[in-house]
């Protein structure tokens, strides 16, 4: 059967029956993958949003609020130059 084709696969067992559409499959354990998959791409895109969000507030706070962190201008500017995919 060819990559993303349909078919269906019986196991010896005869109970166990996976159905192969478009590459994925259709089990539970398929499903389960998938949705691991879809959880962490949620999580890194989640991240990525939040890592963009903080460095644009760090930019905006002025010399004095930086200080109380224990950071330097030059400090939050080399965080807020990082792209958001860094961390």
């Amino acid at each position: 059967m060819p990559y993303g084709g349909v078919g269906d696969n019986l196991h010896a067992d005869g109970w166990t029956k996976e159905r192969v559409v478009h590459g994925t499959m259709e089990s539970p354990a398929g499903r389960c993958v998938l949705w691991i998959r879809e959880f962490r791409a949620f999580g890194l895109l989640s991240a990525w949003i939040s890592r963009r969000r903080q460095r644009r507030a760090l930019a905006a706070l002025d010399d004095r609020l930086l200080r109380d962190l224990g950071l330097t201008r030059e400090d939050a500017a080399r965080e807020c130059r990082k792209p958001f995919w860094r961390r």
